[in-house]
């Protein structure tokens, strides 16, 4: 099989056709022998389909408003409210650092969110809610029920004792009555 018709692409074409799956609804620039994916207008960036920095002489595209980025205000992106500050604002004007983020949605945390609406240690409650559980994949124990009823009515435990994982390193014991 031939490679897709587009530059740099080393994918395959699909059956009675020039073109990958990846590139199928892509078009190819209009100017003769160019070997680009049209922009818009019909042709690829290098042909036009991006306009110019309106600073003469300039041939770098437009990346803000009518400027690229070498031309380009500083002044564009907003800055904190906070007098002194000059960081950039993200929410209501402000930085992170004077209000501007938003907190953790976890209850009780009054750190800033950064994935899914929490904290990077209450993150967890974003990928636990992503994971898709697929079927059991460990084979199905064929204890018989009474055996295992039997173990566990054996056991009289009442209490256990753990080591804490807090600063003061006290051993906790926790009891129960049956």
């Amino acid at each position: 099989m031939t490679q897709c018709m587009f530059n740099g692409c080393t994918l395959q074409v699909q059956e009675g056709s020039t073109k990958c799956s990846a590139h199928r609804n892509r078009t190819k620039c209009d100017i003769l022998n160019c070997p680009n994916q049209a922009y818009t207008r019909g042709v690829c960036v290098r042909h036009g389909a991006k306009r110019n920095c309106a600073v003469s002489q300039c041939q770098l595209n437009r990346r803000f408003g009518s400027y690229c980025s070498k031309h380009a205000d500083a002044t564009q992106k907003k800055q904190c409210e906070t007098e002194g500050c000059k960081n950039q604002a993200h929410a209501r004007g402000k930085c992170v650092r004077h209000g501007g983020g938003h907190l953790c949605k976890a209850d009780g945390c009054h750190r800033h969110a950064r994935l899914g609406g929490f904290c990077s240690r209450h993150s967890v409650y974003v990928t636990i809610s992503r994971m898709q559980l697929g079927a059991p994949k460990a084979k199905p124990d064929h204890l018989d029920l009474a055996i295992l009823q039997d173990l566990v009515s054996d056991v009289s435990a009442t209490s256990t004792t753990w080591l804490s994982e807090s600063e003061s390193q006290q051993p906790v014991k926790l009891m129960w009555t049956l």
